[in-house]
């Protein structure tokens, strides 16, 4: 398909993309605006209020001013506890094995270790829904740790 465009008689070629393709396309650059608004509010939010912490005993995630709900007594709540516990542990980057070890098991193997990156992915899903920001925690092959973007003070 060709089309004249406002210089003279070039032709320019414009390409048949299918209306998913299109769909998707949008929705992802939606997807990426409404993530980059939510970070300039949280780098606007005070100090406190934007560091995310966790209430082990409300089991409540505060982060970006929002309160996300994660049971105590489940893998993403002993994740949290781990992770969130106190300022060298937020900005710490958690072997699986620590993680395991962190939560009372001293002898941590290959399932156990799949129960961390799925506690962290849920934990991220959780997050994601109330405040759009996906990638609260950096979940890796072997490591998990919270995203450094969101500690800046």
């Amino acid at each position: 398909m060709t089309a004249k465009t406002s210089k003279g008689n070039r032709q320019a070629v414009i390409e048949e993309v299918p209306w998913e393709e299109l769909e998707k396309i949008k929705r992802r650059e939606r997807e990426d605006e409404i993530q980059k608004l939510t970070l300039k509010k949280l780098r606007n939010e005070t100090p406190a209020a934007r560091k995310p912490s966790y209430d082990s005993k409300a089991g409540v995630l505060s982060f970006a001013g929002k309160k996300i709900e994660i049971s105590p007594n489940t893998n993403q709540g002993s994740l949290c506890n781990v992770l969130f516990g106190d300022e060298k542990s937020i900005a710490k980057e958690w072997s699986w094995y620590e993680v395991i070890e962190g939560w009372g098991d001293r002898h941590p193997n290959k399932s156990m270790c799949m129960k961390v990156y799925y506690a962290g992915r849920e934990v991220n899903k959780k997050v994601a829904i109330k405040t759009t920001i996906s990638d609260l925690l950096i979940v890796k092959k072997r490591s998990i740790s919270v995203n450094p973007k969101y500690l800046r003070k």
